[in-house]
């Protein structure tokens, strides 16, 4: 009985029999980069994307401000003393608005607040603490 190697010996020309696991090799490599280099590619879109979407908050972020500026007596120091305000309920200064933890209006125990927003104990729905959670 012939392998699918003893086929290849016998082909006019050099002997592929020995080669024939590297081109598999070769040609799964190639295979596996060009799945990577597709992954990059949609990684790099989704960076792209967020760095848009960010700086386009940004914008609105800072037109808001002007407006509310224009219309009231909120300096920038009250604006800076309310971001530190707002980024220590958290207990770090870390310049983000962390999950906080919530007491359940309904079994009044203090859960995590996750983006499900479920009361981890009993399920029910919790309040949101900011305008800005989802």
């Amino acid at each position: 009985m012939s392998s699918i190697f003893d086929i290849f010996d016998n082909v006019n020309g050099p002997s592929l029999g020995g080669a024939l696991p590297h081109m598999h090799a070769a040609r799964d490599a190639k295979q596996s980069a060009m799945r990577a280099s597709s992954q990059a590619d949609r990684a790099m879109e989704r960076s792209l994307e967020a760095e848009f979407e960010v700086e386009r908050l940004r914008l609105v972020t800072q037109a808001m401000w002007e407006f509310l500026k224009d219309q009231t007596d909120v300096t920038d120091s009250d604006l800076e003393a309310r971001i530190q305000e707002i980024d220590l309920r958290d207990g770090k200064n870390d310049g983000k608005l962390d999950r906080q933890i919530a007491v359940c209006g309904q079994c009044h125990r203090k859960t995590g607040v996750r983006a499900h927003r479920l009361c981890f104990y009993c399920g029910s729905k919790l309040d949101k603490q900011h305008i800005v959670e989802r």
